[in-house]
């Protein structure tokens, strides 16, 4: 039965994968499509480099980590981005904390910001705290930023060590570290790169080995706390507790979900007590994300935005639920199917946007650059897909294991964002789970060419 369920996830994804690459070509112009095909090759490079000449050696990950910290701080020097809308309401209040006051609760600050979307109180506690130890240092959290997203490209090896080979591993966790996209965002007061870290620590813990009762709970903790800093938490423990499931461990697959929200509702609780939020890290506008996601664009819009935001408390949830449904209704299955193609485009398909990265950089020359690195990381995207599509087809018949964890959070991300609001920055969760599955497709071309290698061995 495991093996059947496990066969239908692995289908799902290789559907998905198949479709963000035949649909991501239709989206590049033909320089951007030469541009790409230089990222593509250079990866390419890169994996016969590792295969033939790199072996692996004991500080490995040390020199991933520093290569990737080296990487971060240099975007964040050169780019120096601002980080606006949500972001900036969250270091706002991020420094009201580090200063002891609450005046981003007080009525009418930031449209009542906080009263709205109390779950942005946690990420904003968190900013608090660093601020208050550093001085008001802004330069301190970006630099944070960048061992977080070092501390993920680390993960991305140690986690497909778990279901792939050393070098395979190793490649993959290169292969991430260079890839473009993130990078950009190494400088913006983004709540995702803690997140991201926090949740892939949570999958590590649980592939390492057998999962038992202090692993899972160290992993529901960590889960817990990533979604009090990037509410998408329950995709990820969604994803872990069909992998226990998988691996017949029932008690544990029960203690998981419930720790999680346990722990999310004593995160919640401490955030009440201490005056932070007296809403706690829950959502006063749960439906918010659902209106965006069936709109004609999918995403954000400012006449769903004025229109419903601002409602009164005792009517809004109930208007916000009755557009959804009639947005369905008006859109019939055909409607929806393309819908659904739109938005599936702009998440995963679309040039990646470079707005946040070049937020302080203008010009034409910039525009240029921007363009480039755009096209050039849908080269490594594209890569990392191709590796992901060629490992998925090696385990489609094959027993589980650990990679069918990474290949379900893939799928859960794929699913959800098909039906709330998208933009492109809301793929970076998903794709750290895309270049783990990517060390499979590693594994499956040094198979393939080391079988051509013997083959032509026995011919002589």
């Amino acid at each position: 039965m495991n093996k059947k369920i496990s066969a239908f996830c692995i289908g799902c994804a290789l559907v998905f994968c198949v479709f963000i690459i035949a649909a991501s070509l239709f989206y590049l112009s033909p320089i951007g499509i030469l541009i790409a095909a230089l990222g593509f090759a250079l990866c390419f490079f890169v994996t016969f480099f590792i295969k033939k000449y790199l072996k692996p050696f004991k500080y490995f990950t040390v020199c991933l980590f520093l290569f990737r910290l080296i990487l971060c701080i240099i975007f964040i020097f050169w780019l120096t981005p601002d980080s606006p809308q949500d972001f900036s309401r969250m270091l706002k209040a991020g420094l009201d904390i580090a200063s002891g006051s609450r005046e981003y609760l007080q009525e009418g600050y930031e449209s009542n910001y906080f009263y709205r979307f109390p779950y942005q109180t946690g990420f904003s506690a968190y900013q608090g705290i660093v601020l208050f130890l550093t001085g008001k240092s802004v330069v301190c959290l970006k630099l944070l930023n960048a061992v977080y997203m070092s501390v993920t490209a680390v993960l991305v090896y140690l986690i497909s060590k778990k279901f792939a080979s050393e070098k395979a591993a190793m490649t993959a966790g290169i292969l991430y570290a260079v890839y473009p996209a993130p990078l950009l965002l190494a400088g913006v007061l983004t709540n995702q790169h803690l997140s991201v870290m926090l949740m892939f620590s949570s999958v590590y813990i649980l592939v390492k080995k057998e999962p038992d009762c202090k692993s899972v709970i160290l992993a529901f903790i960590l889960l817990a706390l990533s979604n009090a800093m990037w509410p998408v938490g329950i995709i990820a423990t969604i994803a872990c507790t069909l992998y226990l499931l998988f691996n017949k461990k029932f008690l544990k697959a029960v203690l998981l979900p419930a720790g999680y929200f346990l722990t999310g509702a004593l995160l919640s609780l401490i955030i009440v007590i201490t005056g932070l939020n007296p809403e706690g890290l829950s959502n006063n506008r749960s439906k918010w994300p659902f209106v965006v996601g069936f709109s004609q664009s999918g995403s954000w819009n400012s006449e769903d935005y004025e229109s419903l935001m601002f409602l009164p408390e005792d009517e809004v949830d109930d208007k916000m639920g009755e557009t959804v449904l009639s947005r369905i209704k008006q859109m019939g299955p055909l409607g929806l199917l393309k819908l659904f193609y739109k938005k599936s485009a702009v998440i995963w398909c679309y040039p990646e946007d470079t707005a946040w990265g070049f937020s302080a950089k203008s010009g034409q020359n910039w525009l240029y650059i921007r363009n480039g690195i755009a096209a050039f990381d849908k080269g490594i995207y594209l890569y990392a897909f191709v590796l992901a599509v060629l490992g998925l087809i090696s385990k489609i018949k094959k027993e589980s294991d650990a990679s069918i964890l990474p290949t379900l959070i893939f799928c859960g991300y794929f699913a959800v964002y098909l039906v709330i609001e998208v933009q492109s920055r809301y793929k970076y969760t998903a794709i750290v789970a895309v270049f783990c599955m990517a060390a499979l497709g590693i594994d499956f071309l040094r198979r393939k060419d080391n079988g051509t290698f013997n083959k032509r061995l026995a011919e002589k």
